[in-house]
């Protein structure tokens, strides 16, 4: 059951990959008003999750256009497959950052369990 615990907060996500894709739609889900910027040309970028997210609400900036204003945002959240140095993430370097980290390895021994 979602909460709306961002209800009413932008919040921008640096990176259009898979991590920041799914990070970006969980916020939506959670009443964040979203913005995923990336540095790409959207050419570059995967159609159908370009796509995905703009069917969803969350708003997409690509190219030039994500590097401009980061005032507007309450929160930041940056991509692993982002470079933290990068000039897109440094227009947040005054904030605080909320990294994606990787999640952990999970191996599965049998049909009973994890480990």
């Amino acid at each position: 059951m979602k909460t709306g615990r961002y209800e009413n907060q932008n919040i921008a996500v640096v990176g259009a990959g898979l991590s920041g894709s799914a990070a970006a739609l969980l916020l939506r889900s959670e009443g964040a008003q979203v913005t995923v910027l990336d540095s790409a040309a959207e050419k570059n970028l995967l159609k159908s999750t370009i796509d995905n997210l703009r069917t969803h609400g969350v708003r997409v900036i690509c190219g030039a256009a994500a590097d401009e204003d980061s005032a507007a945002y309450h929160m930041a959240i940056l991509s692993p497959g982002i470079d933290p140095v990068s000039r897109l993430a440094g227009n947040f370097s005054s904030r605080r950052w909320y990294c994606l980290k990787k999640p952990p390895r999970l191996r599965t021994t049998s049909s009973f369990g994890l480990r």
